[in-house]
């Protein structure tokens, strides 16, 4: 019999889909221009992030958003 495991591990895979999130400005009022990878257009946009909350397709350049998302 093996026993059973008190907890299991849940990793992201490679670009854990991060690329296909939506754009999430999250709840503080800032107004950072930032860059999120538009996977429907295949491309990095610019979208306003209020600095705290929101998901990780959020980057602070298209460079960042364009080296992490774009496909190879």
């Amino acid at each position: 019999r093996r026993p059973k495991s008190l907890f299991s591990v849940s990793l992201p895979s490679a670009s854990t889909d991060v690329c296909t999130l939506a754009p999430v400005t999250g709840p503080c009022e800032a107004l950072f221009e930032r860059y999120f990878y538009n996977f429907k257009k295949g491309r990095c946009e610019i979208f306003i992030y209020g600095g705290c909350g929101g998901n990780q397709n959020n980057f602070k350049t298209e460079q960042e958003c364009l080296r992490r998302c774009r496909p190879h």
